[in-house]
């Protein structure tokens, strides 16, 4: 019988990543943004997925959403 899967949680006991309730992101449009990056500025895929430039520069400075 498998175990139902718990939230994701920092060091601190809060949420991270798509478990947290305001997420707007998911591990699947992490990667989609890496991706994107290749090819347009920040401020082009902020607007795309409705967030601040300056998630998507921690995104892919490494500072946020680490795990992918």
């Amino acid at each position: 019988m498998s175990r139902p899967q718990l939230p994701r949680k920092g060091p601190t006991g809060h949420r991270i990543g798509s478990s947290h309730p305001n997420s707007k992101l998911d591990e699947h449009d992490v990667g989609l943004i890496r991706e994107l990056a290749e090819y347009l500025r920040p401020s082009e895929i902020a607007k795309k997925f409705d967030v601040s430039k300056r998630t998507i520069n921690y995104i892919l400075s490494g500072r946020s959403h680490a795990y992918d």
